[in-house]
């Protein structure tokens, strides 16, 4: 699926992506209209074209190593040559000096030296998962159906309870919950076009939206599994902080 992408590796290639997310989807039973961002951040992984970027500047680098009589090298040269005469073509080696400049690394480009290979290629690994991340929670934040989301989850990374949770079917629960692809009444009526103010919570008469908040800490149906399941310090006083730490403790729950 990524053979030859340190050449090709700046087309967005959207059926790659597709791969990925309908991969993530299917083995978490989630709906298909489930954000892509909060499936890929819940599991640690990034969208496939920040990995291709960084197997184009190995193979960068590897270029600037390899021998002048070899004929990828004196093609390099020759892109080279029609950069710096001027030329406004749309080559690799444009693209490749947009992305190290973009990733502020110009000074590298400009060189066309790399001291210590190993070091460079983390620094590079490190900054373009760093954009990616600000990229993906930057489109999270604008998106109205991830506010729940973006109350627990503030990076990137590969969650525990993915690998505590043995059992398949409370593992998609809670990766379904997280990431809203559930049926409370905040999710359902996005499809039915009620307004948020109205889509009540019908399992209690608190008269509240049913959202994940209450469902996990207030509605009264769900009492005696509260009871059970969530320490007291979490429903007594409860606030989104205190959510917000018990999905951090998850792993700790005795399920």
């Amino acid at each position: 699926m990524m053979y030859g992408a340190e050449v090709w590796g700046f087309h967005c290639a959207a059926n790659i992506e597709k791969v990925q997310t309908i991969f993530l989807k299917t083995i978490f039973n989630c709906n298909l209209s489930t954000p892509n961002n909060a499936l890929l951040g819940d599991v640690g992984r990034y969208k496939m074209i920040e990995y291709r970027k960084l197997a184009v500047v190995k193979y960068w680098i590897r270029l600037l190593e390899m021998p002048n009589e070899r004929l990828p090298k004196i093609i390099y040269n020759h892109q080279i040559s029609m950069l710096r005469t001027g030329s406004s073509i749309n080559c690799w080696v444009k693209n490749v000096q947009m992305l190290l400049e973009s990733l502020g690394f110009s000074d590298v480009w400009n060189h066309q030296y790399v001291r210590n290979t190993n070091v460079f290629c983390e620094n590079i690994k490190q900054r373009i998962f760093d954009v990616a991340q600000q990229t993906m929670f930057s489109e999270n934040q604008d998106m109205a159906r991830l506010k729940f989301y973006n109350t627990i989850k503030c990076c990137v990374q590969y969650e525990p309870f993915l690998d505590i949770l043995t059992i398949s079917k409370f593992r998609n629960i809670v990766i379904q919950f997280r990431c809203s692809s559930h049926y409370l009444l905040i999710e359902r009526g996005r499809y039915r076009n009620v307004p948020r103010q109205n889509r009540l919570c019908i399992l209690c008469q608190e008269n509240v939206i049913q959202d994940e908040y209450h469902a996990i800490i207030e509605c009264q149906f769900f009492k005696q599994e509260r009871d059970q399941f969530i320490p007291k310090y979490y429903t007594d006083r409860p606030n989104v902080f205190k959510l917000k730490m018990l999905f951090a403790q998850l792993t700790t729950l005795n399920f």
